[in-house]
């Protein structure tokens, strides 16, 4: 039984981490400036190499590039990381110029 209340603890744990993840990344795209209607495809999961939950998101006719999120549960924090034609891009990249969507002013502040 001490098993059973583990594993249900656990479980539990796991799927209000994910929720919280979910939400704020969610929150931070919305903040980023990405339109929902614009998203083509997007796809959430858990990074258990960095212990971290992430969503990448493609956008409407840009079906090289992407952008990724990833919340930081520890920090409680998301962070940006784009593709450019398979370059890493992130604020600082001159590449991310070439992305659809820029970072507002909001998500660039929140970034310093």
């Amino acid at each position: 039984s001490i098993l059973i209340i583990s594993a249900l603890s656990v479980t539990t744990y796991y799927f209000y981490q994910k929720h919280v993840a979910e939400r704020e990344i969610d929150l931070y795209i919305t903040d980023y400036g990405i339109p929902s209607k614009e998203i083509s495809s997007e796809n959430f999961g858990f990074a258990f190499k960095y212990g971290h939950f992430y969503k990448t998101i493609i956008v409407e006719n840009e079906p090289d590039n992407y952008y990724g999120f990833s919340y930081d549960s520890k920090n409680k924090s998301v962070d940006f990381e784009g593709n450019v034609h398979g370059n890493v891009v992130d604020f600082d990249s001159p590449l991310i110029s070439k992305l659809k969507y820029q970072p507002s002013e909001k998500v660039k502040n929140m970034e310093r």
